[in-house]
């Protein structure tokens, strides 16, 4: 658990941080894909009272989407909320790298 409250925001920025600090080795290496997924992976809380309080603060994080459906298997709220988060974030890190396309195009 951290001291301070984590919010959607602090992560995203957090990551976008991360990724402009990295991003030579970024866009060097061939399957770009599987190096965003480590580093948004990386960014995602793994205790769950920091869960709770993004779930909290964004209500959505709450409810499953489409690839989690309750009852399909058995995720818990903590699994929903962590990978709503991952997904959120995975959003924000293809949108950086399409930025960094589009510059260097």
């Amino acid at each position: 658990m951290t001291d301070k409250k984590i919010t959607m925001y602090q992560l995203e920025q957090n990551l976008i941080g991360e990724l402009n600090n990295n991003k030579n080795q970024i866009l060097k290496v061939e399957y770009v894909e599987d190096l965003l997924n480590e580093y948004v992976e990386s960014n995602v809380p793994v205790y769950n009272f920091d869960l709770l309080m993004l779930a909290a603060d964004n209500l959505h994080l709450g409810y499953p989407n489409e690839y989690i459906v309750p009852g399909e298997s058995s995720y818990n709220a903590y699994e929903i909320i962590k990978w709503n988060v991952y997904e959120k974030l995975l959003e924000v890190a293809y949108d950086w790298l399409s930025k960094q396309n589009k510059e260097a195009a």
